[in-house]
């Protein structure tokens, strides 16, 4: 939980305690729900946070919770509708707009064709209005690497675009730009590339915790050096997490082990991965995470 998480619900729990009926509980909802969002219990906290909505009408803070939880749970029509009305309500909330770029992005998923390029040039915009309101924050650096690398040319993709997001997110921090450029080289189909990226941080840094994850992860996805992979991911989850660190971060750790597990033809120890995966977050979701995880 964050510190500013953290001020908020106490703030909400008092608040709540001077009310009575049913405003009190929707208050009490609202603390409830965001604790369970931060917790990564998102099937409760979206109840517990539509419960909430009674009382908070166009809320753009719940507007952007209940936009997120609905990109979650593949509501496209919930996710835009939600969306589009916090960022209409607070134009300069960067947060919002990178989200409505995601909604943007599933809606083009399933849109027929010929509504997709108009659907993918919103997601962009989106993503583009997002960085140019806080250029400094690497998520936002993220959804434009993200699109830029896996989406056609026809749609606004340009992979000479991701490279430079790659390197924008190094400038910001260095750890993010191994990872970025990691990513590249594993959608290339290069995981040595990737690999190479941690490998010489690792000799003189061979316990932190984010680089084993990211080695392992470059295990997973090049579907090569199981073994090794294996081992990083097993002495991270020996390691304490780094203290942001939440349940879809442990999740992850324990599905990829998993997966690698699955490679090298162990399936008992696979299933026993993928089971503590969602135990750690029973609505884990693999595919609704960010590209770098």
């Amino acid at each position: 939980m964050t510190s500013a998480h953290g001020i908020r619900r106490w703030a909400l729990l008092a608040f709540g305690a001077a009310l009575a009926g049913t405003t009190a509980r929707a208050t009490t909802d609202l603390a409830r729900g965001l604790d369970c969002y931060q917790a990564g219990r998102y099937a409760e906290a979206r109840r517990l946070l539509r419960a909430a909505e009674i009382s908070r009408p166009a809320d753009p803070d719940l507007e952007f919770h209940l936009g997120r939880l609905a990109l979650w749970f593949d509501d496209a029509g919930e996710a835009l509708t939600r969306l589009e009305r916090a960022v209409a309500a607070d134009p300069g909330d960067a947060r919002l707009h990178n989200a409505l770029g995601d909604a943007y992005g599933l809606a083009a998923t399933t849109a027929p064709l010929w509504r997709k390029p108009g659907l993918a040039r919103r997601c962009l915009a989106a993503y583009e209005r997002a960085a140019r309101l806080e250029p400094r924050q690497p998520a936002y650096q993220w959804s434009l690497l993200g699109f830029h690398a896996v989406a056609p040319r026809l749609a606004g993709g340009d992979r000479d675009e991701a490279r430079r997001q790659a390197a924008a997110l190094a400038e910001l921090d260095e750890a993010e730009g191994r990872i970025a450029r990691a990513t590249l080289a594993l959608l290339a189909e290069r995981p040595e590339a990737a690999f190479a990226e941690f490998e010489p941080f690792l000799k003189v840094n061979p316990d932190d915790p984010l680089a084993l994850y990211q080695f392992g992860r470059c295990a997973d996805l090049g579907r090569t050096r199981q073994r090794e992979g294996i081992a990083a991911l097993e002495r991270c989850l020996e390691l304490p997490l780094p203290s942001d660190a939440d349940a879809s971060t442990v999740a992850l750790i324990h599905h990829r082990l998993g997966n690698l597990w699955a490679q090298v033809g162990e399936p008992a120890r696979a299933a026993a991965a993928h089971a503590a995966a969602t135990r750690a977050q029973p609505d884990f979701n693999l595919a609704k995470l960010q590209l770098r995880r």
